[in-house]
C-alpha cells in the first residue's frame, strides 16, 4: 500500500507541498517543491524516493526514525534543495561528506541531532550558498573547519 501510494505521486504533476508526517513508510519526476515527512519512521530507501522528486527546495526530516544504513550514493543529487531540516534525526558526523552536492542549501538545520565529535573539512565548506546552519544541542568539539571561511554568504551560525 505504501510503495502504491509513493507511486501514484507522480500523477499530482503540480502538487506543491506534501506533507508526509507521523507517515511509516519502509520505502517520473515531480515538481513538488516541499516535502515534510517530520516524526515518520522510514528506511534510509527513501531518500531514493525522495529523490524523484526534482524540482525539491524544502525538505523537512525532523525527529525522524530512519532504518538502514545511509550510504553516499543513497544520497540523491538535490540541486535545488534550498532548505533543510534534519532536527532531532539521528545521522553520522560523516553526513556532512554526503551533503556536497546539495550546493544550492541556503538554510541547513540540525539541531539536537546527537552529532559528536569535530567538524569534518569536507563537505560543509562546499555549500557557498548557505546563509544560516543550526547546530544547537549537539556535541560538537574542536574548532571549526578552516574552509569555513569560504562561507561568505553565512549570515546566522547557531
Amino acid at each position: 500500500m505504501e510503495a502504491l501510494l509513493l507511486e501514484s505521486l507522480g500523477s499530482f504533476s503540480s502538487l506543491k507541498k506534501l506533507d508526509l508526517s507521523y507517515s511509516n513508510f519502509r520505502r517520473g519526476t515531480m515538481t513538488t517543491q516541499d516535502l515534510i515527512l517530520d516524526d515518520s519512521s522510514l528506511h534510509i530507501s527513501i531518500l531514493q524516493i525522495v529523490g524523484a522528486f526534482t524540482s525539491l527546495e524544502r525538505l523537512s526530516m525532523k525527529n525522524c526514525k530512519l532504518r538502514g544504513i545511509l550510504h553516499h550514493q543513497g544520497v540523491p543529487n538535490f540541486k535545488n534543495l534550498k532548505f533543510l531540516f534534519m532536527d532531532g534525526t539521528a545521522l553520522n558526523i560523516s553526513f556532512f561528506q554526503m551533503i556536497t552536492p546539495m550546493a544550492s542549501l541556503e538554510i541547513l538545520s540540525l539541531s539536537g541531532r546527537g552529532l559528536t565529535g569535530t567538524l569534518p573539512n569536507q563537505g560543509l565548506c562546499k555549500l557557498k550558498k548557505l546563509k544560516e546552519l543550526y547546530m544547537n544541542n549537539n556535541d560538537l568539539r574542536g574548532t571549526l573547519p578552516w574552509c569555513s571561511a569560504n562561507l561568505t554568504s553565512l549570515q546566522l551560525l547557531d
